[in-house]
């Protein structure tokens, strides 16, 4: 696609997009440490709402020194590796729709599917300059994130762990010749229950969440059976994935006797450290036995075409405060300038949305016009 512009050499591409490269990185280090220190110390119980996609996935993408070195012994990296991104929902037949997001570089009138190569390449300056992105099916949607870009990188921390355990624990002789990863981001984590057909808790209504599932992630092993794994707390036994992950994330980091760390399975700790903080949860909460309070880590099916079941991993994320403009019916703007509205933070809604009991109370303000 970039043909031309190397052809006449008109820049020296490599080298630039490494250097534009490098600079996402330090920025990436930096806020990495930034975390670290927060971690360490006390949580803050402030937030801001951030835009999931802009906020989280937009500069994960761009991050290419990471993406392409962090599985590179278990022969993963640019070339073969996938992030498909979704907006997940339940429709009125009980069924989950996935909503698939994508950005479109537009070079000369050629229009292509972004792909992580891509994001290396067009920031270079002279290849910017002469191309456009397209986002496709592009929705807003706010969540509450603790410390801002801190809590940012708490889900690329989480994000890392999840991938590197799926790249270096999959079946060797099972042929993938591509790593994808499916992120899914649930406005209303109520929706997620109906892969894995339990009834949702009650107050699971108030959060939205987002989903990692990679597609090496088998559950089950070719034959059919499941993949067991063995427990060093319980050597005889060996577990299924699912059991194992959830009796590991469910113990204590620190032992409540003797104050120390609870040694082994530090990938699963870090992971569990940074759930509980980009949900926001409470610094005690890292050492919960009930971690399906913030972390849901369980098996479906039905995110991949080919209906094998994967491990999935789902993160609870707290929906922002918003301002509530409820108006009649016959008062109600187009679309559009509700749209623009509700990404400034104020959801305007229909009168009759609000008796009906299904939609989020949680606002800070009621608009005048209410008087149920």
């Amino acid at each position: 696609m970039y043909n031309e512009i190397i052809k006449n050499n008109e820049v020296d591409i490599i080298n630039i997009a490494i250097q534009k490269a490098h600079e996402h990185l330090s920025k990436y280090r930096q806020g990495k440490q930034d975390l670290i220190a927060r971690m360490a110390t006390d949580w803050p119980e402030w937030s801001c709402a951030l835009d999931f996609y802009s906020s989280f996935i937009h500069p994960l993408l761009k991050n290419s020194i990471v993406l392409n070195f962090i599985n590179h012994s278990d022969k993963v990296d640019l070339s073969n590796m996938e992030i498909e991104f979704y907006f997940g929902n339940k429709v009125t037949n009980g069924k989950i729709l996935l909503k698939k997001f994508k950005e479109e570089i537009v070079y000369n009138n050629t229009k292509i599917d972004a792909k992580l190569i891509d994001y290396a390449i067009r920031y270079v300056p002279e290849i910017e300059k002469r191309t456009r992105v397209n986002y496709a099916n592009k929705e807003v949607h706010l969540v509450s994130v603790r410390d801002a870009d801190i809590g940012v990188h708490a889900f690329f921390s989480l994000f890392e762990g999840i991938i590197r355990n799926a790249a270096k624990h999959k079946e060797k002789d099972r042929d993938n010749k591509k790593f994808i990863i499916k992120i899914i981001f649930w406005e209303n984590l109520a929706d997620l229950y109906h892969l894995i057909e339990k009834e949702p808790p009650t107050e699971v209504n108030v959060f939205s969440g987002v989903t990692i599932s990679v597609n090496v992630d088998f559950f089950n092993k070719e034959d059919g059976k499941p993949r067991k794994i063995v427990d060093q707390n319980d050597k005889k036994n060996k577990k299924d994935l699912v059991k194992f992950l959830n009796e590991r994330m469910n113990e204590e980091i620190i032992d409540r006797t003797t104050g120390k760390l609870n040694p082994g399975h530090w990938g699963l700790k870090e992971i569990k450290s940074c759930a509980a903080f980009l949900s926001g949860k409470k610094i005690q909460d890292v050492n919960s036995k009930k971690v399906d309070d913030y972390l849901i880590i369980d098996k479906t099916e039905k995110l991949w075409n080919d209906a094998q079941a994967r491990l999935f991993y789902t993160i609870k994320l707290e929906k922002p405060r918003m301002i509530l403009a409820v108006l009649p019916s016959s008062k109600l703007p187009t679309d559009n300038i509700i749209n623009h509205w509700r990404n400034l933070g104020i959801n305007i809604i229909d009168v009759l949305e609000l008796k009906d009991g299904t939609i989020n109370k949680d606002y800070d303000c009621i608009h005048e016009h209410y008087r149920g």
